[in-house]
């Protein structure tokens, strides 16, 4: 069966710092191309048609043409942007999920760097040697995708139809509340171990980050409004303590979130949030960080 080759349309290297420096968060775009990334390091959340997905390195992204994309800062990755309308190749991204986790970084990582050694390539055979590269990566992620789609097929109907939704309803009422792994079970019957395996097979990331997703979510626009001070934005996102709200903020997008709010308090015209002990407090406190998701 003869196909056409992808069109590689650019790869390399991406630093946010050097390309938004100053920034938090870019503008979203619609995209017309595939984008793939490889995250370097854990820092920042790609936003795709509205849904987040944390930055973390052994994690892959990709976007399509047709969406709409943008990135709260910082972060490092690997990407290539290709076109293609080749039937074939389009049935094998059909199946590759928007972000996934994989254990083939270093193959992708190998040969996304091969990819960009043939981009730079003065040789004749240039554009052979890329389209090889590409249809590499495009096979990791059609057998990553087809791994995907396994783990989605185990899942209980029911709990693909109606629990999920229900779960996630509960997690989006209740976001503020001390939410344990076991009291998210018991919503549904099932055994803590269980739950978790089903929730994280569906959703591609275990519940307690797809809880701290939505508290950082909230605490993101409520820190650019600048109405409430810090202690009162970690209590109103659910947080066990201030000092905890600030160590995961730092964690997840590399900067305090008095510097978050500084850098955005003018977004709608708010004013920056009261900042008393909101830089000396981030290393204590921590054992607030037990089991409580």
């Amino acid at each position: 069966m003869s196909f056409a080759m992808p069109e590689i349309l650019a790869v390399g290297l991406f630093d946010s710092r050097r390309s938004f420096p100053g920034m938090t968060e870019t503008t979203p775009r619609h995209i017309t191309c595939y984008e793939i990334e490889l995250p370097l390091e854990k820092g920042g959340v790609s936003w795709i048609d509205g849904r987040s997905y944390p930055i973390s390195p052994n994690h892959v992204l990709c976007a399509r043409p047709g969406q709409t994309r943008w990135s709260t800062l910082h972060f490092k990755c690997r990407y290539m942007k290709f076109q293609t309308q080749d039937p074939l190749l389009l049935q094998l991204l059909s199946c590759v999920p928007e972000v996934f986790e994989t254990s083939r970084s270093k193959e992708y990582a190998a040969q996304m760097d091969a990819l960009w050694e043939a981009d730079e390539s003065p040789c004749a055979d240039r554009e052979i040697q890329t389209a090889a590269k590409a249809l590499e990566i495009i096979h990791l992620l059609h057998a990553d995708g087809q791994r995907f789609a396994r783990q989605q097929a185990i899942l209980p109907a029911r709990f693909r139809n109606k629990q999920l939704h229900f779960i996630l309803e509960y997690i989006d009422a209740n976001y503020r509340e001390p939410l344990a792994l076991e009291t998210l079970a018991a919503q549904l019957g099932y055994s803590p171990v269980y739950f978790h395996k089903l929730f994280s097979a569906a959703m591609g990331r275990t519940p307690r980050q797809y809880i701290q997703e939505r508290r950082l979510r909230i605490a993101r626009e409520l820190l650019a409004l600048g109405d409430l001070s810090l202690a009162e934005v970690a209590m109103e996102c659910g947080f066990s303590s201030q000092s905890y709200f600030n160590y995961v903020f730092k964690q997840e997008t590399g900067m305090t979130p008095s510097a978050y709010a500084r850098a955005n308090s003018d977004r709608y015209g708010g004013k920056e949030p009261s900042m008393q002990r909101a830089e000396n407090v981030i290393e204590n406190d921590l054992q607030s960080k037990s089991s409580v998701l």
